[in-house]
């Protein structure tokens, strides 16, 4: 039985190796990697914070397992939310969104 930060550390070398930025993970992969039988929700939220403290993301999935993304991939993503939002719904821009 491997420790949530063994268990974080391959997960993150996995990620690494597969020279993606996000994938999806099974419970089962989860289970294999972190040498257990089940997947207790502490020992989850336990690997999340871990996962996090390395730079990743994980969340679960609607349709079951888990994403994990590189949360450096977020850097240089727009933020343009509200602003996108404003259009669709016909608002004025505002000074706050910088127009």
């Amino acid at each position: 039985m491997r420790t949530v930060e063994e268990t974080a550390l391959l997960l993150s070398l996995i990620l690494k190796r597969s020279e993606q930025t996000r994938a999806r993970i099974s419970e089962s992969t989860i289970r294999k990697v972190a040498g257990r039988r089940h997947l207790r929700g502490a020992f989850v939220n336990m690997l999340k914070d871990q996962l996090d403290i390395l730079g990743l993301s994980m969340s679960e999935l609607d349709r079951g397992g888990y994403g994990l993304i590189r949360a450096s991939i977020l850097e240089g993503a727009s933020s343009d939310g509200q602003e996108a939002y404003r259009r669709r719904s016909g608002q004025a821009p505002t000074r706050e969104a910088g127009l």
